[in-house]
Formats: C-alpha cells, structure tokens, sequence
C-alpha cells in the first residue's frame, strides 16, 4: 500500500511540473487554414464561437461596479484576432451602450472599442459590429459585440502572449461592456488597476498544429492527463480493496 501511495504522489508531481493541471491567462482558439473564421456581424451563430473564456456573473460587485453576465471568447488565424463579447444580462439595446477592450505588447497600447446600439459598426483600424439578438447563452435577446483586430495593428503576431484588460476610464464608464440604462459595468480582470501591468490578464495567441501520424497534437496532449488519471484512479481503487481485504 505505502508503495502504491508513493507512485501516486509521484504521478501528481508529474503532473504539476508539467503543468498539466495548470491554466493561466486566457487563450484564443487558433483557427487552422481551411477553418471559417468568425463574421463579424453582430449575429452569434451556432458553433461560431466554441470556448468562453470568460465568464462573469450577473448583478454581482467587481471593482466597486455592479456587474453585466457575460460571456467573451478568443479565435485568432494568422493574421487577425476574433473577439466576440456575449452581453447576456444587457437585455436592452440603448445607443449609449459601449464595449471597451485594451491591449498591450512591447510597448504598445491600442484600445479597441464601439459604442450604440445594434447595427453600429466600425471599420477603422479593426471592424467591429454590435448586435442585438439571441445566442447559445441566452434564448432572449441581449447587446452582443463582434471584433476582427489586425495582429499589427496590436503589434503581435501567433506563436505570442499579449496583455489585456477592459477598464472603466475616463467621464463615461467604458468597460466589457457598459449597460447605459442601468450604469452597470464589467472591468476585467478583477482587481484590475489599469496603471499595473502585473494585474492585467494576457491572451495567448497560438497557432493551429499540423496534423502528426493522422491525429493532432492537441488530441494526444489531451490524452496524457485523461490517462494519469486513470492510473490514479485505478491505484486508489486497488489500495482502498486491500485495504478492506486487510480489515476482513
């Protein structure tokens, strides 16, 4: 038994320093060659945007803000970074409604917003396109903001980590997003003093891997953890039965 614990200890620290239970920052889903990447046109469409990486809670305090639900997500190709922000808890679609996010890489600041109500669209530097409408968050309709953002344009390319956060500035808040009729407002990420770098979140941008042996990369990377699992589980089992073995 003391044996099977011992190699189970040793299987968690694997685990650990190859940081296999480890996520940190958030990150953009690479799109691969023959991959459609995302319409910027303010509709969330089925399996369009596949993982949220952000998820804030309705009505709850963040920064000394009353929050918005919403749901953002992260898809870049090789040239351009996708950024959909799901305002499921706007249910109203004011043209005082903003959606503001900032990044930062070596040196350089860009922020990347739009404000209105749905329809409004820009076009300068980055496209962007508000909506309103219903989404696989939420059957009813809500404020919803698609990006498409240049890599040069934030002075970053794939392979690459940029800083990012949505801060409330100047007279009129601004943030991911500002509700206009309730005042409510989401900075991100929590506790997040735009003057700090070290507060701010950071977006990997990848790139899809090639196809090795028939299977991705990603799907065999997947494999391993799913595995030590297993192997775990199955010690634990074996050693919980001997020891019921040893009592009787």
């Amino acid at each position: 038994m003391k044996s099977s614990k011992g190699f189970l200890i040793i299987i968690i620290s694997i685990c650990f320093l190859s940081n296999i239970f480890i996520v940190s920052g958030l990150k953009s889903e690479p799109l691969g060659e023959f991959d459609t990447p995302p319409t910027i046109d303010g509709i969330f469409s089925n399996g369009e945007w596949k993982i949220s990486q952000i998820f804030i809670e309705n009505n709850t305090m963040m920064n000394d803000l009353l929050t918005v639900e919403t749901y953002a997500y992260f898809v870049n190709d090789q040239e351009n970074l996708y950024v959909m922000v799901d305002a499921t808890g706007d249910p109203t679609d004011d043209a005082g409604d903003e959606c503001l996010l900032r990044f930062h890489n070596e040196g350089v600041t860009r922020d990347i917003e739009i404000i209105g109500a749905s329809g409004a669209e820009k076009n300068t530097n980055f496209i962007a396109k508000v909506g309103y409408g219903q989404s696989p968050n939420n059957p009813n309709d809500h404020k919803i903001y698609e990006f498409c953002i240049p890599l040069a344009y934030l002075n970053t390319g794939v392979v690459d980590f940029i800083d990012f956060c949505s801060p409330a500035v100047g007279k009129k808040i601004a943030s991911m997003p500002y509700d206009s009729s309730t005042g409510r407002d989401n900075e991100w990420p929590p506790e997040l003093d735009v003057e700090n770098m070290n507060t701010w979140d950071e977006v990997e941008i990848s790139e899809k891997p090639s196809p090795v042996g028939g299977e991705l990369v990603t799907k065999t990377t997947m494999m391993l953890p799913l595995a030590i699992l297993f192997i775990a589980f199955t010690l634990l089992k074996t050693s919980k039965n001997k020891n019921l073995e040893f009592l009787s």
